[in-house]
């Protein structure tokens, strides 16, 4: 009973775990992609 509590543990830990982690992933990705538009904004307007 404990072996199958652990393992059922583990899965849940798992899952919520990978839902975390590809939330960041995304978070981060959007940041990224905020931060390179307003550096080519901010070298466009030094070029003008």
């Amino acid at each position: 009973m404990a072996k199958t509590f652990l393992k059922n543990r583990a899965a849940n830990t798992s899952g919520k775990l990978n839902t975390s982690l590809a939330d960041i992933d995304r978070q981060a990705q959007e940041r990224s992609h905020r931060l390179i538009e307003g550096m080519k904004q901010a070298q466009g307007k030094r070029n003008a």
